[in-house]
């Protein structure tokens, strides 16, 4: 691999076709702007290292990214380290660490600092404790070697600019080889040593986990801190840290989190505890030239008001322009302020400038913070606050940023990460806005009986098919559309849909949402785009029962079900984008109508057939109602189904796969027709009238929807049927049973 050039289009496609490669051989390769991990739309990516690895995702990245670049995630994920050297020091200590060990070759990269080589991750490097681990030799030379783990980290690959693979030593021509056992055991003893100095007054910054990191403060860090020459212990640059973590409104634990985060790339000369760091984030606080205007220097007008607000309430507010609405952290979710929260924050404004003045020393500043404070008590003034903080950081917000983590769940004691299962607290930096009443269990023994025993009697003790519904289950609490289906709970009355529906509605709380009736049938006006904007954020949509010969709108299905952006707005709002992270199912007592017979409509289809029927003496009137009580182990049973899906994806049962051949079979009225109406003669022809006559008057009499004559046309050819024109369009070698063409 060369160095990139430098034409945008020629790097990025270079960063692409790199990046994919290596994709492809299993390797974590992620989209960068810079040295910064990135999203979508080219902004630092929150929880990077936790989001899938795809060949789409990076190439959406890249191409967004204002300083394209591709990265590896390093640590267990990826089963690579990287050991870096940019100076005669740290050459010293990898000198040191491999002394007396045969070095194996490994892929080497240069930079513009120095080299960096790959080697294979061990699982005992997870006793360092730290994403990026400082190995120090007797002289104290010192060399960073870049772990991942907890932490995180990554390393940024040629051909980004700055960076050109060794000859021969790229991840095409070498494996990253496994470190000696006495490289291993140097690192270990390493760590043991600098553990017996007490934490508290040493903890390093290298250390901290990405528990609470704003990447994207991070990344103002580093463009502010570029090129910045450091002291003997760094402290201007730590200083300029904590000054844009004031600017961010970040919380003290964020701000430490981030620094850590920052300090991860670029350590710091001294290891700075958190009292220290906490020390800089108080004195930029004081500091009215750096950072973001403290609440008493905020001038005495709308704009003051607005930044004071900002100051006083971002931590807990945020304003989506797109839109138009107020967003409020209640403690577990970010939800839409309904009930005048917003509104009753900037009522406290007038009293925070009395506060103000209380602080001042002059009578002159005293009086009119006084006029000030009683001025701005009217609602004018309140409105003006309000308009004004909108566009103020971190207060402004954009829908893109919301509910973009597809592993994690949010129930009412906390977010429950479904790769693992695993419960974790509340935090508002994941930027959630949905959340469930239901509490998930915290103990394995929670089982739902009543649940499972409905289940049996529902899919008549099928084993194969209750798995798969189950993992049908477990793919609508992920946030992504990964499998692109569309799954008919089909069957007559009496047989289970409403109650199977209506609980797991019930146990997803905000993240279930049922559709208006007719949606994704086909209709004479378009659907209204509110109707699309309600599934922003939903994980799971139930589309209500379809009346008998209502015929599916194929091309809607395909949108809503394909994974690709989402246009929409809701009345009074602009259009805006999502992507879309909800399954559909449709719920029916009768099978919609096909007209297409392409694969993509029946690609996406799975006809789940509910094919018991309870008697109405053996009906359970209070059984949805009685099910309520066993939510929180329905919600397990769902998680369940979605490690399951992780582990081994879905496996269709016989009973699925049969029912959608035979939809599939009944939906062709072309083969129908022409199995019982069309005759083989090579010495006959029939018009396209003709044919298209017989045909629609078969699905009338049937009580189908015809194909256009058009399509009729190429199914006919599709069968081997040639045609010729003279006076119209003859197929050739056919005719109708009986033999009769009324157009001859």
């Amino acid at each position: 691999m060369s160095e990139a050039s430098n034409n945008d289009a020629e790097l990025i496609d270079e960063l692409l076709n790199a990046g994919s490669a290596l994709i492809d051989r299993g390797l974590h390769i992620i989209p960068c702007s810079g040295k910064t991990p990135c999203d979508d739309w080219g902004h630092s990516a929150r929880e990077w290292q936790t989001l899938p690895i795809t060949r789409e995702r990076l190439e959406r990245g890249v191409r967004a990214a204002k300083e394209p670049a591709i990265g590896i995630i390093l640590g267990p994920r990826s089963g690579i380290i990287d050991i870096e050297t940019d100076s005669a020091a740290e050459v010293a200590a990898v000198n040191h660490l491999w002394e007396g060990v045969d070095r194996p070759v490994a892929p080497t990269y240069r930079s513009k600092r120095g080299h960096h080589q790959f080697y294979r991750w061990d699982e005992r490097l997870a006793a360092l404790g730290r994403a990026v681990f400082e190995y120090k030799d007797p002289q104290g030379n010192s060399v960073k070697i870049r772990l991942g783990g907890v932490g995180a980290a990554q390393s940024i690959l040629p051909p980004t600019p700055g960076r050109q693979w060794l000859p021969n030593l790229s991840l095409d021509d070498v494996d990253p080889p496994p470190l000696p056992e006495e490289v291993i055991e140097r690192l270990l003893a390493a760590s043991q040593k600098k553990q017996s100095t007490p934490l508290e007054a040493s903890t390093p910054v290298q250390q901290q986990s990405d528990r609470g990191v704003r990447f994207d403060t991070v990344a103002a860090m580093e463009r502010s801190t570029e090129g910045m020459e450091d002291g003997a212990d760094g402290s201007k640059r730590l200083f300029t840290c904590a000054c844009r973590c004031v600017e961010a409104n970040l919380s003290d634990e964020s701000a430490v989190a981030s620094i850590r985060a920052y300090a991860q790339e670029r350590p710091f000369p001294k290891a700075w505890s958190d009292a220290e760091i906490l020390e800089r984030v108080r004195d930029a606080e004081r500091t009215t030239t750096r950072g973001r205007e403290d609440t008493r220097t905020a001038p005495l007008t709308d704009l003051g008001n607005g930044r004071r607000f900002a100051r006083l309430y971002g931590q807990t507010v945020r304003y989506v322009h797109n839109w138009g609405k107020w967003l409020v952290w209640d403690g577990t979710r970010w939800r839409l302020d309904d009930r005048g929260v917003v509104m009753s924050l900037a009522k406290e404004i007038p009293r925070h400038i009395l506060d103000e003045a209380r602080r001042l020393t002059t009578p002159d500043e005293l009086s009119a913070h006084m006029k000030w404070a009683k001025a701005s008590q009217s609602l004018r003034r309140f409105e003006a606050t309000l308009a004004l903080a909108e566009s103020e950081p971190p207060i402004a917000i954009g829908p893109e940023l919301l509910d973009t983590q597809p592993w994690q769940f949010n129930c009412a004691n906390g977010t429950v990460d479904l790769r693992t299962g695993q419960l974790r607290p509340h935090d508002p930096n994941d930027l959630l806005t949905k959340c469930t009443n239901v509490a998930y269990p915290t103990d394995s023994s929670v089982i739902p009986h009543r649940w499972l025993a409905f289940l049996d009697t529902t899919f008549g003790g099928d084993r194969a098919l209750i798995s798969y519904v189950q993992g049908l289950m477990g793919v609508a609490l992920f946030g992504k559309q990964r499998e692109h289906l569309l799954p008919v709970f089909y069957g007559g009355g009496a047989n289970g849909k409403s109650v199977f529906t209506t609980t797991v509605q019930a146990a997803m709380g905000e993240y279930a949402h049922t559709a208006p009736h007719g949606f994704l049938m086909t209709r004479r006006n378009d659907e209204h785009p509110t109707a699309l904007a309600d599934l922003f954020g939903k994980r799971l949509v139930i589309i209500a029962e379809t009346k008998d010969g209502q015929r599916l709108d194929e091309g809607l299905v395909k949108s809503v079900t394909g994974g690709d952006r989402i246009r929409a707005r809701r009345m009074r709002e602009d259009h805006w984008e999502f992507i879309p992270s909800h399954l559909a199912i449709l719920v029916s007592n009768h099978k919609p109508v096909i007209s297409g017979t392409d694969k993509g409509i029946w690609r996406r289809l799975r006809l789940i057939p509910f094919n018991v029927t309870i008697p109405e003496e053996e009906q359970d009137r209070e059984l949805s109602d009685k099910l309520q009580a066993e939510l929180p182990g329905i919600l397990q049973w769902m998680v369940d189904g979605c490690l399951q899906w992780q582990a081994s994806d879905l496996h269709e049962p016989p009973s699925v796969t049969d029912a959608t051949a035979e939809y599939q079979v009944e939906s062709d009225t072309f083969a129908s027709w022409f199995a019982e109406l069309v005759v083989r003669d090579n010495s006959k022809e029939l018009t396209a009238a003709a044919a298209y006559s017989s045909y629609t008057s078969w699905c009338e009499a049937n009580g189908d929807h015809p194909i256009s004559k058009k399509s009729l046309g190429q199914r006919i050819m599709e069968n081997g049927i040639g045609k010729r024109k003279s006076n119209g369009i003859r197929y050739v070698g056919i005719t109708l049973a009986g033999g009769v063409d009324p157009e001859m």
